[in-house]
């Protein structure tokens, strides 16, 4: 009977441990993961809105480069009888690396620290100054451009618009500019807007502007349009006037003042995934624009040839092939377009543009068409 009741305790007691033992092993319940909150904040409908704006590095530099086309207008006619003015390489290129004190039009250019080589591809360089000692060679021809023949060439409008060409009919003008489209502007653009290792934290040291606020100010200045675009849309220039030409088959003018206004909101109350998401829309659409831009050059060549002037055909041609080539140095994430398919277009143009055909124009535009997905309708009004 004790053995009864001693092997009874025994298993009463086993049991309790049991009970004890399961009691331990449940878990509590995990913490919950806080939520991050998008801060609540207003985003402004022009730029002049932000207090604390300074893109004096840019407008700088887009005043040298509006200085530089001046200059080199020069050597097409100046004065009321538009006496061509051979064109000098040293002048030019001094111009492009700010030395020597050549700029006349605002002298405060000068002494500012900024230049515009610096500011382009390191590699790109050396083509964009080459390209200005073609140009100073074709001025200080003489002669008339034909093909075949490098010199002045005379639109037929009946005032006659006027351009450097070489005998194979190249424009450098353009083809200098175009690639500063790239080179420069388009690179330094999305460079800046996608930069997220710069301090949002506090201002810089004597500054009312965090270092991230002032880089995103500076892409803005280089985009060159006024405080409130599209509403007001005067003065336009480089990215700032193609936006505008293009903007009736793309739309990109709201697009791209939208994500700049947003994206500077973003940074100024912390929100990045905001800023990284305008950032995004500005870099594609730059690219969307460099092909809207080919295609506008395309449809105007198509004009020209419809008024039977040449000269002026051959013109377009070149700023045409200008945007192609400078999409080759577009490395940026948010380029739709690949290597393989510039360097076709690019043999469609052939080696002297006096001749190029309709089949040779249809080509690069069925291209074009077929990689950002225009439209029939948008290929006729861009």
């Amino acid at each position: 009977m004790k053995n009864n009741k001693y092997l009874a305790l025994i298993a009463f007691t086993g049991l309790l441990t049991f009970v004890s033992c399961k009691k331990d092993k449940v878990t509590e319940p995990e913490a919950e993961t806080p939520v991050t909150q998008t801060p609540a904040y207003t985003v402004p409908t022009s730029y002049n809105s932000f207090k604390n704006v300074d893109h004096t590095e840019s407008t700088t530099i887009i005043g040298m480069l509006s200085e530089m086309s001046t200059e080199i207008a020069k050597g097409t006619g100046v004065g009321s009888a538009m006496v061509p003015t051979p064109l000098d390489a040293t002048h030019l290129k001094n111009l492009f690396s700010n030395q020597g004190g050549q700029f006349m039009t605002n002298a405060a250019y000068n002494a500012s620290g900024f230049q515009i080589k610096s500011n382009c591809l390191a590699s790109s360089q050396t083509d964009l100054e080459s390209y200005l000692d073609t140009l100073v060679k074709v001025s200080n021809s003489g002669t008339l451009a034909a093909s075949g023949i490098a010199g002045l060439g005379l639109s037929k409008d009946a005032t006659p618009k006027r351009y450097l060409l070489t005998s194979g009919g190249v424009n450098y003008s353009q083809i200098f500019f175009k690639n500063i489209m790239c080179d420069l502007v388009l690179n330094q653009i999305t460079k800046r807007v996608t930069d997220n290792s710069l301090d949002n934290s506090a201002s810089v040291t004597g500054k009312n502007y965090t270092a991230m606020e002032h880089n995103w100010d500076v892409a803005f200045g280089y985009y060159s349009v006024p405080d409130s675009f599209p509403i007001v849309k005067t003065p336009l220039k480089y990215w700032g006037s193609y936006s505008n030409q293009v903007d009736a088959g793309l739309g990109c003018n709201k697009i791209m003042m939208d994500a700049f206004l947003k994206g500077r909101a973003a940074i100024s109350n912390k929100d990045m995934d905001t800023k990284n998401a305008q950032a995004a829309i500005i870099v594609s659409e730059l690219d969307r624009m460099t092909a809207g831009a080919v295609v506008q050059e395309l449809n105007e060549i198509q004009t020209a040839i419809g008024a039977n002037d040449v000269v002026k055909m051959v013109s377009a041609v070149t700023e045409c092939k200008g945007f192609v080539m400078s999409m080759q140095n577009n490395k940026n994430a948010g380029r739709i377009i690949t290597d393989a398919q510039i360097l076709t277009m690019l043999g469609y143009f052939p080696a002297n543009l006096w001749t190029i055909t309709s089949t040779d124009l249809n080509n690069i535009k069925a291209l074009i068409a077929s990689v950002y997905g225009f439209t029939p309708a948008q290929l006729l009004i861009l």
